[in-house]
C-alpha cells in the first residue's frame, strides 16, 4: 500500500488527505508503513491511534499540511528511540557535568567516589 500511495501524484494525494476521510488514509499508510518498510514502533502507535477519528482528523490536517508543502509526510515518521535515548543521554551528561562544577573548576567523578 505504501509504494501504491507513494506513487501517486501530488494532487490524488492532498484529495485522499481531506480530513472528512484523510484519517484513515494516515492511519493506514502509517501502519502499513511499520507492516512494508521499517519497525518504527511511534509510526505504529501514531497509527493505530488515528484511527481514532478525532486524532486522525488532526493527524491527516498535519499531513494535508505537510503533503502540500513537503510532498511527503513528516509527523511521527522515522523517529528511533534509539535516536531519542542517546539525545536524553547527551543532554543528562551535560546537566550533570554543570552540577559538578565546584569553584570554577569541573570535578571529575572519579575523584568524587575516591572521596
Amino acid at each position: 500500500m505504501t509504494k501504491w500511495f507513494d506513487s501517486l501524484s501530488k494532487e490524488i494525494k492532498v484529495i485522499l488527505l481531506i480530513p472528512i476521510w484523510g484519517w484513515v488514509f494516515s492511519a493506514l499508510y502509517r501502519i502499513f508503513y511499520y507492516v512494508e518498510k521499517e519497525k518504527d514502533v511511534p509510526t505504529l502507535i501514531v497509527g493505530i491511534l488515528c484511527i481514532i477519528p478525532v486524532i486522525g482528523f488532526i493527524v491527516s490536517l498535519l499531513d494535508l499540511v505537510t503533503m502540500l508543502t513537503k510532498n511527503s509526510f513528516s509527523i511521527c515518521f522515522d523517529i528511533k528511540i534509539d535516536d531519542i535515548v542517546n539525545e536524553v543521554k547527551e543532554e543528562f551528561k551535560e546537566d550533570v557535568k554543570e552540577e559538578n562544577i565546584v569553584e570554577g573548576e569541573v570535578v571529575d567523578k572519579k575523584e568524587e567516589d575516591n572521596k
